[in-house]
C-alpha cells in the first residue's frame, strides 16, 4: 500500500482564521501547522467582508466575514508571514467569495480594487434566494429552510445560482460544490441532480476553472468529502483540474486527511491538480507528486 503524504508537497489553499469570526488561530498559526505538515504552500482565503453580503433576518453578517476595515491588516500580515517564512513555504493570498447576481457588478469592483493582491479567487455559495423565504444559508442549521421548501428543490436553487456564479468567468476555483449536503440533507431525484451537475461542471470546463476536493465534508455531519464519488467521476471524465482544500476553520485542521485525499483521486482517474500564482494557473500532474 502505498504511504501518501510522506514525501508528498501538497498545498492548502482553502484556510479561513480568526479574522472571518468564526474560526480560531491566527494568521501564523495556521503557517507553522502548514510547515509542520509538510505543505509546500499555503492560502488564506477569508471570507469577503461582511458588509458584501445580505442584510436579512436569516443571514448574521457579522459571523461570517470580516469587516473591511480590517482588509489592510490581511494583507499586511500575509506580507509580513511571506518575509519571515520564505525559506520554508510559500504563502499565497486570496479570497473566498460569495455570489449573488444583485450585487455582481460591486464585488467585481472589490476584486478589481485589490486585484495585484489575489494569486486566487474561490467562488462559492453558502446562501440562497428562495422565492416566499428571502435569502439563507443552505450550511447553518439555525436558520433551515429545507423542510419548508423541499431538499431537492434547495438543491436546484443553489445550482442555479452555481451557474451564475461560473458565468461570470470571475473565480479561478468552486468551491464545496454540493455544500447543502453538509448537515445530512441529500438529494432526493438523483437522476435529476446528476444531470444538473454534469450540465454545471461542463461549464466549469468552459470557464477553465478548477474544482476543489474539499476535505470539511468529512469533519461535518454528513461525514464525507465535497463532492461526493459520483460527481468525482463525473470531474474525472470531463478532465475538469481540481485542488485539495481543507477549508480549514482552526490550524490543527489544515491539511486535514489530504493522504485519503490522494488516494481517492489516484483510484478516480483524476490527472491533474493545479496551483496559482498572481490569477494564473499551473497545472501539476497528480502522478508527479505521489
Amino acid at each position: 500500500m502505498k504511504n501518501y503524504g510522506i514525501n508528498m508537497k501538497l498545498w492548502d489553499y482553502h484556510i479561513h482564521s480568526r479574522l472571518c469570526r468564526h474560526a480560531k488561530g491566527n494568521l501564523e498559526e495556521y503557517v507553522k501547522a502548514a510547515i509542520n505538515k509538510n505543505l509546500s504552500e499555503i492560502g488564506f482565503s477569508e471570507h469577503i467582508p461582511y458588509e458584501y453580503l445580505p442584510i436579512s433576518p436569516n443571514i448574521p453578517r457579522e459571523e461570517y466575514g470580516m469587516p473591511e476595515k480590517e482588509l489592510q491588516y490581511y494583507f499586511t500580515e500575509i506580507e509580513r508571514l511571506q518575509a519571515i517564512f520564505k525559506d520554508e513555504i510559500v504563502i499565497k493570498t486570496g479570497m473566498e467569495v460569495d455570489y449573488f447576481e444583485w450585487s455582481e457588478n460591486e464585488v467585481i469592483k472589490f476584486l478589481e480594487q485589490y486585484r495585484d493582491k489575489w494569486d486566487y479567487i474561490i467562488g462559492s455559495i453558502h446562501m440562497i434566494d428562495s422565492p416566499n423565504f428571502g435569502i439563507w444559508p443552505v450550511d447553518d442549521n439555525r436558520y433551515s429552510k429545507y423542510s419548508e421548501i423541499g431538499v431537492d428543490d434547495v438543491y436546484y436553487q443553489y445550482i442555479e445560482q452555481l451557474a451564475s456564479l461560473i458565468e461570470t468567468g470571475e473565480y479561478d476555483i468552486l468551491g464545496h460544490i454540493d455544500l447543502p449536503k453538509k448537515n445530512g440533507n441529500r438529494p432526493q431525484n438523483t437522476k435529476r441532480y446528476y444531470l444538473l451537475m454534469e450540465n454545471l461542471l461542463d461549464k466549469i470546463k468552459t470557464k477553465e476553472m478548477a474544482v476543489e476536493l474539499n476535505t470539511a465534508g468529512a469533519r461535518k455531519p454528513i461525514e464525507e468529502y465535497y463532492p461526493d464519488k459520483e460527481i468525482l467521476r463525473i470531474i474525472s471524465e470531463k478532465k475538469i483540474p481540481m485542488i485539495i482544500s481543507s477549508d480549514a476553520h482552526s490550524p490543527m485542521e489544515v491539511g486535514y486527511d489530504f493522504n485519503n485525499a490522494v488516494a481517492l483521486l489516484e483510484k478516480n482517474d483524476v490527472t491533474n491538480l493545479c496551483k496559482f500564482t498572481k490569477r494564473k494557473k499551473e497545472l501539476v500532474k497528480l502522478n508527479d507528486l505521489i
